[in-house]
């Protein structure tokens, strides 16, 4: 199933959330997808779908620092759940 950055941007959870937390959440994804290809091209290793969404809870929970009380956080746990 593909997605757009535009219907990322848009689900209905996402869409709630106010535009900071909402583009924190997209760009820790999208950075981590990038992280990912860009360790399989230079790297030569494979990070798969998995990995990357507990590399995307792991930054949300370190970038929670710098947001609004556990705003991030929450996100943070909801990833983590949706791979376990």
């Amino acid at each position: 199933m593909s997605h757009s950055v535009e219907q990322l941007w848009q689900q209905h959870l996402l869409a709630m959330l106010d535009a900071p937390i909402r583009s924190t959440i997209i760009t820790c994804i999208l950075w981590n997808i990038w992280k990912a290809r860009k360790a399989r091209v230079f790297e030569h290793t494979d990070i798969n779908p998995p990995g990357i969404l507990r590399r995307t809870a792991a930054d949300l929970q370190l970038w929670s620092h710098r947001a609004p009380p556990s705003s991030l956080r929450f996100w943070s746990d909801k990833i983590v759940h949706l791979i376990e």
